[in-house]
């Protein structure tokens, strides 16, 4: 693992994070009746498990020669219940659904910076965040015919919750890390959704289908610190309208524009730190959700025993979009932006090799490019949305051998994203630029399906690029770059799946 870092400097880290899957518990549970009635019932949990160690020697032509290293640490869970009723009531059929959301994220992160001399001091920081994030969901949905109309009336009730205690630390001469005051870290975020929506569709024709959705959504937002509250209230108008042709059998045609309504991350509206970027975010409590009007234009096509395509063309042009804005006089924080324009187009096909003489193979495809834009905070001037997709590539192909239970594959993928824009830096951290991946599969071992695969054939990279400026990019001079280019390596999998 090589990295070329500040300055003319020269350094080498050693990082070991583990790539791994964290186990998840599951059960479902359906009750069938009595007569037409069906009711769900669903369960999970999963612990999750993520260390991150960082060994880096610094070598410098100029100063101390330096060793830093950080830990990082997070051990948790998330469990959900969710389950949902249907049945007949009246002329129509009434369906109740409800969710509970549990998740429980406690992060611990040192980072160390050891001088090679016998006279200067190291220093260092601790991070601690326990954070604990609640959901309930209510919902119900009504629907019944008359004559060629659909109708469902629908209402949504959802309390969300976030509890966080944070503390920071910074190590001293003496080598013990002392706790600074960090009151903007601790709070609680609590939101009250209710939403209310009402659908109509019909046929305007054979080949043409109308569907209108017409509501809004009132909310409660409530957010507050060990030294500052805030409380709100807002109501979003939501709804859509959408239209299908199906000119032939093999032919259809969709037209949406809808009125959408994001979520916020709760962490956003209070202060943090990141020791392995050298990053902190002061908080903002005045955070506001952002809108969208969308306009999607899909077609899609069968090819018969060839496959089949599809393309999307997409447009949402979006208001108070979340992204880093100055807080107070040398803060930077997530915050809301007035508007910020997004484009492009998606193509997907399954392509089916039968009629060339490869009997069993397909292949996957799926192509992305996209553009976006809003006006920087700092500069005013345009640039793409921080860290948004602007192009992907994946194909992936699968053989099943006729006549026999194995198959066989690969994928290859592509992608390559805007760079992400902080008050203080501008830089892009990606890994590739191409994953490419093979595997064999067997698929009745005594009953059930073993995979073993490789990926990282073409050797991709962790690579990290960034500009830090000595305060506000706006105004102030570079002060180092940074370009980092890590091993990888190969990756094996290994997986049974099956049923007993």
């Amino acid at each position: 693992d090589d990295a070329i870092g500040v300055g003319d400097s020269y350094a080498r880290d050693d990082v070991w994070r583990p790539n791994y899957d964290n186990p998840k518990f599951s059960g479902r549970f359906v009750l069938d009746g009595p007569g037409p009635s069906v009711g769900n019932l669903n369960l999970s949990y999963m612990p999750y498990f993520y260390t991150y160690k960082e060994n880096g020697f610094r070598d410098r032509p100029e100063g101390i020669d330096r060793f830093r290293s950080v830990r990082e640490r997070m051990y948790g869970f998330v469990y959900e219940v969710n389950g949902d009723y249907s049945f007949k009531l009246g002329s129509g059929t009434l369906k109740l659904i409800g969710l509970r959301k549990y998740d429980h994220e406690p992060i611990n992160s040192i980072a160390i910076l050891d001088f090679l001399d016998d006279s200067t001091p190291s220093t260092g920081d601790k991070f601690y965040r326990d954070g604990r994030m609640g959901e309930w969901i209510g919902r119900g949905e009504y629907s019944w015919k008359s004559g060629r109309n659909d109708w469902q009336i629908s209402g949504e009730a959802a309390f969300n919750t976030l509890n966080v205690r944070t503390r920071i630390y910074d190590l001293d001469t003496d080598g013990a890390f002392v706790e600074i005051p960090f009151p903007a870290g601790t709070g609680r975020v609590h939101e009250d959704r209710f939403e209310v929506l009402g659908t109509w569709g019909r046929p305007l024709g054979d080949k043409l289908t109308l569907q209108l959705v017409a509501g809004g959504e009132y909310s409660k937002l409530s957010s507050e610190t060990e030294v500052a509250s805030l409380a709100r209230s807002f109501f979003r108008p939501k709804g859509s309208v959408s239209l299908a042709w199906k000119p032939s059998e093999d032919v259809d045609i969709s037209l949406r524009v809808r009125r959408r309504v994001g979520q916020l991350n709760f962490y956003d509206f209070l202060a943090s730190v990141n020791l392995t970027n050298d990053s902190a975010n002061a908080g903002n409590l005045e955070l506001v959700p952002e809108q969208a009007w969308d306009t999607d234009l899909e077609m899609s096509r069968k090819l018969g025993a060839w496959g089949n395509t599809s393309l999307r063309l997409f447009d949402p042009r979006i208001s108070d979009i979340v992204d880093i804005i100055p807080i107070g006089e040398d803060g930077e924080s997530p915050g809301n932006i007035d508007k910020a324009h997004r484009y492009g187009v998606e193509w997907k096909g399954t392509w089916l090799f039968d009629k060339l003489g490869w009997k069993g193979a397909k292949l996957d495809t799926i192509l992305v490019f996209q553009k976006s834009k809003l006006e920087d905070p700092l500069t005013g001037e345009d640039r793409p949305i921080s860290n948004t997709l602007k192009r992907q590539v994946e194909l992936n192909l699968r053989h099943d051998i006729p006549g026999t239970d194995i198959a066989w594959g690969g994928s290859l993928y592509h992608d390559w994203f805007s760079k992400s824009y902080r008050l203080t830096e501008v830089g892009r951290q990606w890994e590739g630029p191409v994953w490419l991946s093979a595997f064999v599969e067997h698929k009745d071992v005594a009953g059930l399906t073993v995979r073993g695969g490789v990926s990282n054939i073409l050797n991709a990279r962790s690579r990290w690029e960034r500009d830090v400026y000595d305060g506000f990019r706006d105004v102030n001079p570079i002060l180092f770059l940074e370009r980092r280019n890590r091993l990888i390596g190969p990756i094996f999998t290994f997986s049974v799946r099956g049923n007993f």
